[in-house]
């Protein structure tokens, strides 16, 4: 729905909700025994509710399976199993020409995705025998974005800004879970004598990543001279020098009482630090 409020405003409010379907399933036909285990993750303040809560069921194949292949690959809606990929979202924009040679935009997109893949791990556990994780509603995100620009008369200098903020990504804890740990709950060794198996600790949208928020800004002098047009730019990027944290170590280690190690989600990359660059842009 598209409204003009005041003269040369106008908002733009759209509700979306995509529906994704024609899944793939890949059957691996040579394994079809599987133990299970319901495994509780260390407890540690960092987790979340402070970790020891049970992270839920993984599947190990038998030993007399372990490392055989023959894969079918179909359509689970062919096997008479539900799958979903949900988004519902919401967004509003709105455009601003405020007077002559000044322009503002913005907007803000809140949704959220929804997924469900459990009754595929139930029937077939080899497509994902480490991941607990098959109901997935991520938590409503919002980014908002906006833009300005103004072209100073009689001098000929265009200003212009951008600005974002746009949500962290999910987080992960992969803990490595050792075969002696994991061997009671299973009722047996790990199949192909694996030494352990790496399950994440936190489920998706448990915990988020930092907000990026950057604001980028240009200054041009428009030159004109024999039917050519002339724009010498001066551009900063991340105005505000932002530090956000891009990547993070996603491997859960629990510290060591001497040394206190707390490794996990120490930052790996950040945002590109602020920068200029010169430019030049010629019309005819």
């Amino acid at each position: 729905m598209q409204q003009e409020l005041l003269p040369r405003l106008s908002v733009e409010v759209g509700y979306f909700r995509r529906i994704f379907g024609n899944f793939a399933v890949t059957d691996n036909l040579a394994q079809n025994i599987f133990g299970t285990a319901q495994l509780t993750a260390p407890s540690d303040p960092r987790l979340p509710n402070g970790g020891g809560q049970v992270v839920g069921t993984i599947y190990n194949v038998d030993q007399t399976q372990s490392g055989q292949t023959n894969n079918l690959v179909n359509l689970s809606d062919n096997y008479g199993v539900t799958q979903i990929q949900h988004w519902n979202g919401v967004e509003v924009n709105f455009t601003a020409r405020v007077r002559q040679g000044l322009t503002l935009q913005g907007g803000t997109s809140t949704g959220r995705t929804s997924t469900d893949s459990c009754e595929v791990r139930a029937k077939f556990p080899e497509t994902a025998p480490l991941n607990p994780y098959c109901h997935v509603d991520n938590p409503f995100l919002t980014q908002a974005r906006g833009f300005a620009s103004y072209v100073v008369p009689k001098v000929d200098v265009a200003l212009s800004t951008t600005f974002q903020s746009l949500p962290g990504s999910n987080l992960a804890g992969n803990y490595a879970f050792t075969n002696a740990a994991v061997a009671p709950l299973l009722g047996r060794n790990l199949s192909g004598n694996a030494q352990s198996i790496t399950v994440n600790l936190v489920a998706p949208g448990a915990l988020q990543g930092d907000r990026t928020n950057q604001i980028d800004i240009r200054a041009g002098k428009i030159v004109r001279f024999h039917g050519y047009r002339t724009q010498f730019s001066v551009d900063v990027y991340n105005l505000l020098n932002s530090a956000r944290v891009g990547t993070y170590q996603t491997t859960f280690i629990v510290p060591d009482p001497v040394t206190l190690t707390q490794k996990w989600l120490a930052p790996q990359a950040i945002l590109p630090a602020r920068f200029f660059k010169l430019t030049a842009q010629i019309d005819f």
